[in-house]
């Protein structure tokens, strides 16, 4: 489709606020009697209001998790644009969230035009949640806030990858974006546990190109819950070693590995947060993939193949 900034006759279209909502319930008796932990879940309710639509396609997933795909009209955002999504996982069920391309955030026109996200994820007991779409791409004077608030049980499982590139990097558009505001939080039996707060901008003394320093990717994973303590162990085996001794440091890659630890009235919550710089999309996609290989048989799928 064209991009949705303009109209035919040139002319800037107004901004539309997009809401949805999707909830995956396990409503088939037969699923119930199944002998594996996670169960196929069904759509039991959807729904989407210009420009945003949700879809979630049946045979999508070779296992029992469901794939939804949120897309918007003319694939991106302009200026005044809100998109506001509720995702309610059931139990039992395992849902992951992904896209088919990255979200383009046009320039914005008017210092009040600001290109809005809001995501809430709740997630019952028993539920697994992947949230895996492509980065955030911000054109240059593009400016964008993201929220994403999880609601989660003390018996569900989380991994939620937030990332972006530093713009149209055919054009030079290397971090031009005006400003750029992404929020984290989660909560487990409705207390907060994270909370990643990231604003991006230039300031009177340095550019965000400048303070980037070639880095032309931005990316941070949370990962919690008792059934991706596998997936916790890997990622700490990767990004927490120590260097060896004549091992040199890369300059095109940095990733940090720190624990997050949860305790509840039931049990303790393993966990972890993973941030990583990447000089290019490549290298950045690089990362992820080493993020979500070890979730493709629960996931029944590579939300990237071919991409990249």
């Amino acid at each position: 489709m064209g991009k949705r900034a303009m109209e035919s006759n040139g002319e800037e279209k107004q901004p539309r606020l997009g809401k949805g909502r999707v909830t995956l319930e396990v409503s088939n008796p037969r699923e119930m009697k199944r002998e594996t932990k996670y169960k196929r879940g069904e759509v039991v309710s959807l729904q989407h209001s210009y420009p945003l639509r949700l879809m979630v396609p049946e045979n999508a997933s070779a296992s029992s998790c469901r794939w939804i795909y949120p897309l918007t009209f003319g694939g991106g955002l302009v200026g005044g644009d809100m998109i506001d999504i509720d995702y309610n996982i059931g139990e039992k069920c395992v849902a992951l969230v992904t896209s088919q391309e990255s979200t383009k955030v046009y320039h914005c026109k008017g210092h009040s035009a600001v290109s809005q996200q809001n995501f809430n994820y709740n997630l019952s007991d028993d539920a697994f949640l992947a949230v895996l779409g492509d980065p955030v791409v911000c054109f240059a004077d593009a400016r964008f806030k993201q929220t994403q608030k999880v609601h989660m049980s003390s018996r569900s499982s989380l991994v939620l990858l937030d990332w972006m590139t530093a713009g149209r990097m055919a054009l030079k558009e290397l971090w031009k974006v005006d400003s750029y505001h992404s929020l984290i939080e989660v909560y487990v039996d409705d207390e907060l546990v994270f909370r990643d707060n990231q604003q991006l901008s230039d300031t009177p003394c340095h550019t965000l190109q400048h303070a980037m320093r070639g880095f032309q990717v931005l990316g941070t994973c949370v990962v919690l819950g008792k059934d991706v303590e596998h997936l916790i162990q890997h990622l700490k085996h990767l990004y927490s070693r120590p260097l060896t001794i004549g091992q040199q440091l890369r300059t095109d890659i940095t990733c940090s590995f720190s624990p997050l630890e949860v305790e509840t009235k039931e049990t303790t919550l393993q966990g972890c947060y993973v941030r990583f710089l990447a000089a290019s999309t490549r290298l950045g996609f690089s990362v992820v993939k080493e993020i979500t290989s070890a979730l493709s048989d629960m996931l029944g799928g590579d939300p990237f193949a071919n991409k990249y």
